[in-house]
């Protein structure tokens, strides 16, 4: 399966590239497109080897029991479950300062297109979501069905990355579209930290971080506070060295835990006020 989603996302890939040559040429992001060129091979090599199933397996060792059956019931709430819980890890991934420090490679990118989106933390990509998958998988969903599942939200959260399509309907009232999800890449302090959704947009809707697009307040891409880096490859450094510089600005023991497990806006004031040498 990991092998059919690789050559989606590969086939995907080219289609997007010829959608904007035949339509419209003078809007793809050749710079930022050969900046995430190197992202995609390290995810391709990352998922053919297999990298980021290693852990849930410790969880499947652990499991303590199992839910019966293969019916249609358990499926669903299978998916749920993994929904809800991408939808969990990718909020704490923009409230937690460490677990920013990668997440932040993916929304390096002032592009919204694809290939923007293949911009995805090392950490981030092997290790971070299956601190909120594992646990499904101890407490009894099945460790194949919850792998796979997390295969069809990657390919559909990759495919919400590209405004190649318009608006969807009614489909948008349940489902992350496009039209949510560049919100969420954007700067503007009014669409910061809103539609986590990965494939439903109705955790957003129920937890109150749903966002609809003011006209009058077009969306920009990228980083609220500009970091500057000599490729985007060394955004992979950059969060990380953030959390280091906010650790060292912090006086007491209480300040150095929340530098590193409270929110980025925390450590942004820690730096503000460390003194300048």
């Amino acid at each position: 399966m990991q092998t059919a989603i690789l050559s989606a996302v590969w086939f995907l890939l080219g289609a997007e590239f010829i959608f904007y040559m035949v339509t419209r040429p003078h809007l793809y992001p050749w710079q930022d497109a050969a900046g995430s060129l190197p992202f995609i091979v390290i995810l391709t090599v990352f998922a053919a080897l297999g990298f980021d199933m290693d852990v849930p397996r410790i969880f499947e060792t652990l499991q303590i029991t199992q839910f019966p059956g293969e019916s249609l019931v358990v499926l669903v709430v299978t998916f749920l479950a993994v929904d809800l819980a991408g939808y969990v890890y990718h909020r704490a991934a923009h409230r937690c300062h460490i677990l920013w420090a990668s997440h932040m490679v993916h929304h390096s990118s002032e592009a919204f297109t694809l290939i923007s989106s293949t911009r995805q933390g090392v950490v981030d990509t092997m290790l971070c979501g299956w601190i909120f998958l594992g646990p499904l998988v101890l407490i009894g969903f099945d460790f194949v069905t919850v792998c796979a599942l997390q295969l069809v939200l990657n390919l559909y959260t990759f495919v919400v990355h590209s405004m190649a399509c318009g608006r969807l309907g009614p489909f948008e009232f349940l489902f992350s579209t496009p039209t949510h999800h560049h919100l969420h890449h954007a700067k503007n302090a009014p669409y910061i930290d809103r539609n986590y959704g990965q494939i439903l947009i109705i955790w957003d809707r129920m937890f109150g971080t749903f966002v609809k697009q003011d006209d009058n307040d077009v969306p920009q891409m990228g980083l609220a506070i500009p970091v500057t880096a000599p490729h985007a490859l060394m955004f992979e450094f950059v969060g990380f060295g953030r959390v280091i510089q906010s650790v060292r600005a912090a006086r007491t023991l209480k300040d150095r835990f929340w530098a590193v497990f409270g929110t980025p806006e925390f450590s942004n004031r820690l730096l503000a006020s460390a003194p300048q040498t």
